[in-house]
């Protein structure tokens, strides 16, 4: 099978929707001789941070000699970046191969009347696979959508069940509390395997230690905490002390997904890796993660980054309100449909001098034109008098914003947030500028 055949047949798997539940990824994983047995696991479930978390893990342990699998979603700006080591993409005949092998296996299920796995599943069977034959030292896994009932969700067991910062996301789905979403993440916690939290909200806390307790698992806690400053210290719960760490990534939440990344090292060498102090301080500073306050170009100042939820829409308006004071930001908006958008315009819209909206490449997308409707009714609510329009394609609507952010002169700036699904065309348009 070529990789434009194996293409088509994953992405005629969407027809088929999504469907939570574990039943059938078991039976597909059967099928192949349940590939996922033969890994070591990092599993990671959150609401935001999950993806730097994961950036930041990688970076730490491909530095101490180990062969690193990610499996991640969803993608920014190329499909096989779902599959990586290191930081390799999988190979489109590699991709090829594993289509094949997975759609074999879900043909002989059909054939003893067996449900059709959806993309979601037969996407994560291929991970498992991939990662197996390729013989990964550890795999990471970030799941797709909640926790427990998520087709990554698979492994009796674990390395250690990672969980950063959870608030409140597809809540269709999952539940219109913390209580709720928490309990759906938690249930990524493995009896007896340790636990990394990110520390936050009593209420997802108590959900949390709540399950630990109940599969004997221990929990450590990441201590977030508040941190300024170019570089940072931070002594683990088990008495590591670093100084003067300093990372790759911008933003001063991701201090907080550097922290729990570093109490994870520690779980993993009491595990017995060795992983040594220079090991952690080049990946934390060699950690590179696209798409996440990902700076485009100085002139004008252009950065792009996936804040889609009110969480982190907070650490975005955080981290430009301390990074740029002065930057009068022109944004560039495209959300989708299921997401709590209002929210996430009503925290940025203190700093934006104009709105572009545009549509997202996505079948769950918000018409562009609707979302200019909300921005101009929570502008008004926030009394600020801003210019908004809706772009009929990504291209006119960086046109758009490189023509507004000038009216500003050195002071003007771009920033495209929201959805992922778009951002890679934002990030296509100013690249091409560049040459």
């Amino acid at each position: 099978m070529e990789y434009k055949a194996a293409k088509e047949y994953i992405d005629g798997l969407g027809r088929f929707g999504s469907v939570l539940g574990l039943d059938n990824i078991k039976n597909l994983l059967k099928k192949l001789n349940n590939p996922q047995n033969a890994l070591k696991v990092i599993h990671v479930a959150g609401t935001n941070g999950k993806g730097s978390t994961i950036a930041f893990l990688s970076s730490i342990l491909s530095e101490a000699g180990l062969k690193v699998g990610k499996y991640t979603s969803p993608v920014v700006f190329e499909y096989r970046e779902k599959y990586q080591i290191g930081n390799e993409n999988i190979s489109e005949e590699d991709f090829a191969d594993l289509v094949l092998d997975v759609k074999r296996a879900v043909d002989d299920m059909l054939e003893e009347g067996m449900p059709q796995p959806t993309i979601f599943e037969v996407e994560t069977a291929m991970a498992f696979l991939y990662f197996k034959k390729k013989v990964c030292d550890i795999v990471i896994l970030e799941t797709g959508m909640g926790g427990d009932m998520d087709a990554t969700n698979v492994c009796d067991e674990v390395l250690v069940s990672v969980i950063t910062s959870i608030s409140l996301d597809h809540t269709m789905i999952l539940g219109e509390t913390l209580e709720e979403i928490a309990t759906h993440k938690a249930g990524i916690i493995k009896k007896n395997c340790p636990v990394v939290v990110y520390e936050q909200s009593d209420e997802v806390m108590d959900v949390v230690n709540k399950c630990a307790d109940a599969l004997d698992s221990n929990v450590t806690i990441a201590r977030t905490g508040e941190y300024t400053g170019e570089k940072f210290d931070y002594a683990t719960a088990c008495g590591y002390e670093y100084e003067n760490l300093k990372l790759g990534l911008e933003g001063s939440w991701q201090r907080k997904n550097a922290i729990v990344a570093l109490e994870v090292i520690d779980v993993l060498r009491k595990a017995g890796y060795n992983i040594n102090e220079k090991n952690v301080r080049d990946g934390l500073k060699g950690t590179r993660w696209p798409g996440r306050f990902e700076k485009l170009c100085d002139m004008p100042l252009t950065i792009i980054d996936g804040a889609h939820n009110p969480g982190a829409a907070r650490e975005l308006k955080e981290a430009i309100d301390k990074l740029y004071p002065r930057k009068k930001f022109v944004y560039i908006v495209g959300v989708l449909a299921d997401k709590d958008f209002s929210k996430v315009l009503e925290i940025m819209m203190g700093r934006g001098e104009a709105v572009i909206t545009v549509t997202p490449n996505n079948t769950r997308a918000l018409q562009g034109e609707e979302l200019a409707k909300i921005a101009k009714k929570v502008a008004e609510s926030a009394n600020r008098k801003i210019h908004i329009e809706k772009a009929d394609s990504v291209e006119k609507a960086c046109e758009l914003a490189i023509q507004k952010s000038r009216e500003y002169g050195e002071d003007g700036g771009i920033l495209a947030f929201g959805s992922l699904s778009y951002l890679s065309d934002v990030r296509d348009y100013f690249k091409a500028l560049e040459k």
